[in-house]
C-alpha cells in the first residue's frame, strides 16, 4: 500500500511540473525583436539612462 502511494505521489508531483512556465521572461529590443540577456547586457554597458517596461498581450 506505501508503495502504491509512494509512487501516486511521484507520480502527480511530477505531472504538476510538466505545465510549468517554459520561460519567466523575454527580452525584446526597441525594434521587437527577441534578444538574449547577454545581449542587452552589452547594449546597455554604454548607455546613460535605461528604460525597462512590460507587454501585457497574453490572452
Amino acid at each position: 500500500m506505501k508503495k502504491i502511494l509512494v509512487v501516486t505521489l511521484l507520480y502527480c508531483s511530477i505531472a504538476t511540473l510538466s505545465f510549468g512556465q517554459e520561460k519567466a521572461h523575454q527580452i525584446y529590443n526597441k525594434d521587437g525583436n527577441k534578444i538574449s540577456y547577454k545581449t542587452m547586457l552589452f547594449k546597455m554597458k554604454n548607455a546613460d539612462v535605461v528604460l525597462f517596461g512590460e507587454n501585457h498581450n497574453d490572452p
